[in-house]
């Protein structure tokens, strides 16, 4: 047990020190990262944000039904080190829905 604690705990010093290069790479570069993303909707974005990074949303129109996402600050040399996360939900989403299909005598329906 305790060679296993041992082995665990310089597996994390051993991924620390990575990081830690990496992170020293990133800072010392001379480039900066950018994510643009385009989101296309069948009916008005109600919610759009990230949970992960500082994004900035532009809708095309009042309709709000395209939007262009980007990060707010991107010449600030952002290291991903997370994930890039976007949570997304759409009106028609929270809209009940029903899918009917006959065939012959017989009905299929799917209720959402």
């Amino acid at each position: 047990m305790v060679r296993k604690l041992m082995t665990e705990k310089k597996i994390q010093e051993r991924s620390d020190d990575l990081l830690e290069c990496i992170s020293g790479y990133y800072q010392s570069a001379k480039f900066s990262w950018n994510i643009t993303l385009q989101i296309s909707s069948s009916s008005k974005i109600e919610r759009l944000v990230s949970p992960t990074h500082n994004i900035k949303v532009d809708f095309l129109d009042d309709s709000r039904i395209d939007a262009f996402v980007e990060l707010e600050n991107p010449g600030d040399n952002v290291f991903f080190k997370d994930d890039f996360v976007i949570l997304y939900r759409s009106q028609e989403i929270n809209r009940p829905s029903i899918l009917m299909q006959k065939l012959n005598d017989e009905y299929a329906l799917m209720i959402s």
